[in-house]
């Protein structure tokens, strides 16, 4: 099973060749926004192939394909991107947890008592 999840949302467009700035949602850039990687712009549900990224400044930019100038850029501004995982998706690390994983779990305080889910 797939799932959608939220891992950046378009800034403003940076230069003439339709780059954008992204504002990261996510633990895992490098993966999520590598070239080639496919993700879906909501609202609207277009589909975007991640051309390039790249570093500038200490802002994350982004070049989809078939997005080739400032304005294409621009009619993208404001949109919330989401990656399509696997539901078994989970990091390699032990100690380490999606926050997507909390949602149904029991929550209990420091002395053990049921407060909730």
């Amino acid at each position: 099973m797939i799932e959608r999840v939220l891992v950046g949302t378009l800034g403003r467009p940076h230069g003439l060749r339709g780059d954008l700035s992204v504002w990261i949602r996510t633990d895992a850039p490098e993966l999520r926004f590598a070239p080639g990687s496919a993700l879906v712009a909501e609202p609207g549900g277009r589909r975007l192939s991640v051309r390039d990224s790249r570093w500038n400044s200490g802002v994350l930019l982004l070049s989809f394909e078939k997005v080739a100038d400032r304005s294409a850029a621009e009619s993208l501004r404001g949109l919330d991107l989401w990656a399509e995982v696997a539901l078994d998706d989970e990091p390699d690390e032990d100690d380490v947890f999606h926050d997507r994983r909390l949602l149904g779990l029991a929550v209990r305080d420091a002395g053990g008592v049921p407060v909730g889910q």
